[in-house]
């Protein structure tokens, strides 16, 4: 007799994942064959054939670990061999491992309440499943709230990642619709259409992956970023480590870079008439090259909306923001994306001056920036990228813990690096294989200096509120090859 199980994800590959499942065994694990699978690479102690729940021919149910090494536990208690269970229970995976919420049908089954389609579920009052689920959520949702009184700022629990808050959300009433704004409602809806786009920048690693900053979908295989997001992954991948693209909302998605490109004007030195750099680093655009399409791709501002950009345009962005945020503000196994609005303040060239059309390429706005919102698509109310974020305005302040300031020494070596590098690149007769590997080593020594720098200083936002974004036909040249001209 086919039963139906629900089971959420509550840690792990596709956390907040729900599903009913008409089968009489559930399998987990990291090979393709489990019912519910999880990444080997994010999920190291899942073991391929992990553990099991299935239905005896008497209709008992049981739970049993298939011999894994990290060990399998039912409400945080361990699974020796086998063990009859009923009813509702969380399964981990290996101690500290992924958990995943599962309630059984009882042993006579669901009866005339099954649910055939994916993330549905039976009403508060219907009984049941449905009627464990709501007292679930009820009781998760007041823990969640009393240790918010008692401990301030809440880090993440699993009532927040979607043990007790999406369900007790899932069962509320609807809330009334919000009026918003012709531009505002413009630029939320191209949000939702392009969400699917967006992508966090992942490292992972011996303390755990890292988020690394944002990229966005802008052709077949390809995500858009910046030039100083694209260098580092160009150092990792000449070192043999990975690194992936995670989509916001779907972390079911995920994509391995198989290759960086980062524009070539950024690494040169560009000073205008009274040998001054420019306010902002220019050209800073990348790409990342990976190893599948997504499914959707933000469109391109056409060159004449570029032109007439100016101060009070609306403009969003949705990114990833970390630097300095309470928990990283940021899932990298389940990242959802920020999203932020506001207008343009003003367009020019990259030392802040009035300049022709084609050479205001800076924009400024004032679309809040901190760590990890590098690469973020800059749309208008069309839902059309118009820029790339890139820089914000920053003070520097000394970290407490040594009490000295090192950014003139990093400077001054990130000069000599300069120095040392660009002749390199300038050599006649260059293949593209030895131009990426003379970058890959610069990318690598220029992380180097900037780790001393952070060592010893602490970044601090500006509260003006104005902050900086290529203009995105920088990208375009990157895309067309105008850049390598």
């Amino acid at each position: 007799m086919e039963t139906s199980i629900f089971i959420r994800r509550l840690t792990g590959t596709g956390k907040g994942k729900e599903d009913y499942l008409h089968t009489q065994e559930v399998s987990f694990g990291s090979g393709p064959h489990n019912t519910v699978r999880f990444d080997p690479v994010w999920d190291r102690g899942v073991a391929p054939s992990h553990a099991r729940v299935y239905r005896d021919e008497n209709g008992h149910w049981w739970a049993e670990d298939n011999g894994s090494p990290a060990g399998t536990y039912i409400n945080g208690q361990k699974l020796t061999v086998k063990r009859k269970i009923v009813g509702g229970f969380v399964i981990e995976l290996g101690q500290g491992g992924p958990k995943v919420e599962v309630m059984l049908p009882p042993e006579e089954g669901f009866g005339s309440a099954s649910s055939s389609s994916r993330g549905g579920r039976k009403s508060a009052g219907s009984g049941g499943a449905g009627k464990w689920l709501a007292i679930a959520a009820g009781l998760a949702f007041i823990a969640g709230g009393a240790w918010y009184i008692l401990n301030g700022n809440p880090k993440s629990t699993e009532a927040e990642n979607g043990h007790g808050a999406n369900t007790a959300a899932s069962l509320a009433p609807a809330p009334s619709p919000v009026v918003l704004a012709d531009s505002d409602e413009k630029i939320r809806q191209a949000a939702k259409k392009y969400e699917q786009a967006l992508g966090l920048v992942v490292v992972p690693g011996e303390d755990g992956a890292q988020g690394f900053g944002t990229a966005w979908a802008v052709g077949p295989q390809m995500f858009a970023t910046n030039a100083h997001i694209a260098l580092p992954v160009m150092g990792m991948l000449e070192d043999g480590r990975d690194v992936f693209v995670i989509t916001n909302k779907s972390p079911d998605r995920k994509y391995r870079v198989l290759r960086a490109v980062a524009h070539p004007a950024f690494l040169k030195q560009h000073l205008n008439m009274d040998g001054k750099p420019p306010a902002a680093p220019t050209y800073d655009v990348g790409l990342l090259m990976v190893d599948g399409d997504p499914p959707v791709k933000l469109p391109l501002a056409s060159k004449e909306k570029l032109y007439a950009l100016d101060s009070g345009h609306r403009v969003a962005f949705l990114g990833f923001p970390m630097e300095n945020l309470n928990a990283g503000n940021v899932d990298v196994h389940y990242p959802v994306a920020t999203m932020q609005s506001g207008i343009i303040t003003a367009v020019t060239d990259p030392w802040l001056a009035e300049a022709a059309p084609e050479k205001a390429i800076l924009i400024r706005h004032n679309l809040p920036s901190a760590g990890g919102a590098s690469g973020s698509p800059v749309f208008d109310v069309d839902g059309e990228v118009v820029g790339v974020h890139s820089a914000g305005n920053y003070t520097m302040g000394v970290n407490a813990d040594t009490g000295y300031e090192l950014k003139a020494e990093a400077r001054e070596k990130a000069k000599e690096l300069q120095k040392k590098f660009i002749p390199k690149l300038q050599v006649q007769g260059l293949s593209d294989e030895e131009k990426q590997k003379i970058i890959a080593s610069y990318s690598r020594e220029l992380i180097a200096v900037t780790g001393i720098s952070a060592l010893n200083l602490t970044r601090v936002t500006s509260a003006s509120l104005i902050n900086f974004a290529q203009r995105v036909d920088l990208l375009e040249e990157l895309l067309g090859g105008d850049a390598q001209r």
